[in-house]
């Protein structure tokens, strides 16, 4: 059955819906888009609901409204697969590393609006 193979622990219960994610799913999604563990966090603590799941479809709901409106997520995503071979890729040559000493990359507005574009 699909659904029990998708199905995730959260607080003992088990999650018959792929697109909910319990604390650890949800920190396994966001490490697989290179976030790191306190961004994860943070988005957590924010988009979880009162029995600590995210709902992704909820999730990219509200991300849709933030982001900008009037523009998907799915045109920007494919406005960066046109440009570059990635979204790795396209983040890698919009980011900005923060000094010298920290290798790790950040995206500041002009950045990701040139990356919108």
């Amino acid at each position: 059955n699909i659904d029990t193979a998708a199905a995730s622990e959260a607080g003992g219960r088990q999650i018959q819906n792929p697109f909910v994610l319990a604390r650890r799913d949800w920190l396994h999604f966001c490490t697989s888009m290179y976030l790191t563990l306190f961004e994860a966090e943070r988005l957590f603590a924010y988009l979880a609901d009162e029995r600590g799941l995210v709902d992704l479809p909820a999730m990219f709901e509200k991300l849709r409204n933030s982001v900008e409106p009037d523009i998907s997520l799915e045109r920007f995503v494919t406005k960066a697969y046109k440009h570059y071979d990635s979204l790795p890729d396209a983040f890698d040559a919009c980011s900005s590393q923060l000094s010298p000493n920290r290798p790790e990359h950040v995206m500041s507005w002009p950045n990701f609006h040139r990356l919108a574009i």
